[in-house]
């Protein structure tokens, strides 16, 4: 069995495979921040939910947090009696990376293209919907050409919340109409909406700028299922890429 582990600036995403397959996941608070509380819900997840003892054949972890790396790592060997394997930008790939600086692109970025790549084929367009919105654009050689990184629909929405003085939070969903008639409808629709206007117009960007214009668009991260099923969005929704990415770059 391999452990995938994907640590993120709001939550860290853990994934168990068995025979090179994505089994299920467990999404922890990134704010968790003892060795003996992650290694504890890990285990548990394990083994409660899944009647699996911590015979783990190999960990791979993705960090954008170097804090919580190290926490990690030690987490893994105290617990799960591994070794793990970091990825980072001196991965041997089979591709161009096309970036100026390869260390300055984050590793949960390089795992999706690993993983779309391999699962999608290319040319291919992977948008991560995460604490940051992540756009990578893979050309029809299977060479990373580069991305697009903008906030993320709750990091906009939040800062919205923090500087409007009559502003509150309200729910992340579509909104039963357009024109709101209430602060809240308004909020909803304005966050909502304007963040599937960027999503709209950056795919068909993209494509043209491109000369794709029927280019794949892989849809990932933890806000993908409030867009999944709007119509000629994505091609595919695979909640799970990052993970697999790491699983792919580092099960060998």
């Amino acid at each position: 069995m391999f452990l995938a582990i994907d640590i993120g600036n709001t939550d860290s995403t853990i994934g168990y495979f068995r025979d090179r397959l994505l089994r299920d996941t467990i999404r922890i608070q990134s704010r968790t921040s003892t060795i003996d509380e992650i290694g504890t819900m890990i285990v548990g997840f394990l083994e409660k939910q899944h009647g699996l003892k911590t015979e783990i054949l190999g960990v791979g972890i993705s960090s954008v947090v170097p804090d919580l790396t190290k926490l990690y790592c030690s987490m893994v060997k105290k617990y799960l009696r591994a070794e793990p394997k970091i990825l980072d930008h001196n991965l041997i790939v089979d591709f161009r990376v096309l970036y100026d600086d390869a260390a300055q692109l984050g590793t949960d970025r390089l795992a999706n293209v690993i993983a779309a790549r391999k699962l999608y084929g290319y040319p291919v367009l992977v948008i991560d919907l995460g604490t940051a919105t992540k756009y990578e654009i893979i050309d029809n050689n299977g060479d990373y050409l580069g991305g697009l990184i903008a906030p993320g629909i709750w990091t906009g929405a939040q800062a919205l919340f923090e500087k409007g003085a009559r502003l509150f939070p309200v729910k992340l969903e579509e909104p039963e109409k357009l024109i709101g008639t209430n602060t809240i409808g308004a909020l909803q629709s304005g966050i909502f909406h304007g963040f599937l206007g960027q999503l709209i117009y950056l795919n068909d960007r993209i494509g043209r700028e491109l000369g794709y214009p029927n280019l794949k668009v892989v849809g990932t991260g933890g806000y993908v299922e409030l867009f999944k099923d709007y119509p000629g969005l994505f091609n595919d929704v695979d909640p799970g890429l990052t993970l697999k990415g790491i699983e792919i770059a580092l099960n060998r």
